[in-house]
């Protein structure tokens, strides 16, 4: 029988089943819910699963998982890691080589909670820069996919959201590994740009759209002109130790890169209804993100191998 978030944090807060002195966590891996991603207790916050020390299990097709702690390691992050073999249940798509995080005693680990980890923000700073502040329940508890919502509506708009920064994750992590970057430097990479980003925008009040590449009225760029700088800077650096990276290719195709994102977002954007997942218009809609990251590795590939090829990418488009 699986335990419900309150058991589980019942179970934590008197020891759980984990021994003397254990303790249980866990709950739902959500980017769409993930199976066969790999969930952990992160003993050494280092990001990265050690098989003999740190507790880990596969997530089911609900995204759920549960783990069992030592004592003394209650404060421990929860990581959840995607390779090769997850499923993005709500898309029906292959979801590799992401991670994702969250604070102890979090029974949802999702991208908002990431960005909360990573960018050392706030739940109530991260709800207002993602549009969320409508949502009355905590972001690190609230599951989008739950039979429990009790407003479809709301929990549309914040799987919506997520999936929205999820399709500038893939898509930058996608171009830095066509610039050469490997999967788990092009991650971080894109990790650290988005989140440092969002917490840019938390501390200026600016606008964090994901659906437009266009300066706001007083000239400042959009966020996702902004991504693409850090990643940018990311990849140049990245060259200094290693002169396989290419700089220039994502230069080179940018501007389509980030319209592919834009066409994506704003079809995100209209989802107003994700009750069933993996088979709805919402899931054929989401995995667009998919091969969006796959078309923008290959063409950064194409012009890290021929400039020339810039002239000819074109990107995921939305017929009317």
């Amino acid at each position: 029988m699986l335990l419900s978030p309150l058991s589980l944090l019942v179970l934590s807060a008197c020891g759980g089943s984990g021994g003397s002195g254990g303790f249980q966590a866990g709950g739902n891996a959500n980017k769409g819910p993930l199976l066969n991603a790999r969930a952990f207790l992160d003993y050494d916050g280092d990001g990265e699963w050690d098989e003999e020390t740190e507790p880990g299990t596969l997530t089911d097709a609900t995204g759920y998982f549960t783990l069992t702690g030592e004592a003394g390691q209650e404060n421990a992050v929860i990581v959840v890691l995607t390779d090769d073999a997850t499923i993005d249940t709500s898309s029906g798509t292959v979801l590799s080589g992401v991670r994702l995080s969250a604070e102890a005693g979090a029974t949802v680990v999702s991208i908002a909670s990431t960005l909360m980890q990573e960018g050392g923000l706030t739940e109530a700073e991260v709800k207002t820069v993602l549009g969320l502040d409508e949502l009355g329940e905590s972001l690190l508890t609230f599951n989008p996919y739950s039979d429990a919502n009790k407003d479809d509506s709301i929990a549309a708009k914040v799987e919506a959201v997520s999936q929205q920064v999820g399709t500038v994750l893939t898509a930058m992590t996608a171009a830095a590994q066509g610039a050469g970057l490997d999967a788990e430097s092009a991650f971080n990479a894109a990790l650290q740009a988005v989140s440092e980003e969002v917490a840019e925008r938390v501390s200026s009040g600016k606008d964090f759209s994901l659906v437009s590449t266009a300066a706001d009225i007083d000239g400042n760029a959009s966020a996702l002109s902004d991504i693409a700088t850090k990643m940018k800077v990311a990849i140049t650096a990245a060259k200094a130790t290693d002169d396989s990276i290419d700089d220039t290719a994502f230069d080179a195709v940018e501007s389509v890169i980030l319209t592919a994102v834009v066409n994506v977002n704003t079809e995100v954007a209209k989802i107003t209804d994700i009750s069933d997942a993996g088979s709805s218009a919402a899931s054929k809609t989401f995995s667009i993100a998919s091969v969006l990251a796959d078309q923008v590795k290959a063409a950064v590939t194409a012009v890290k191998v021929d400039p020339t090829n810039a002239t000819a990418v074109d990107l995921v488009t939305f017929s009317a």
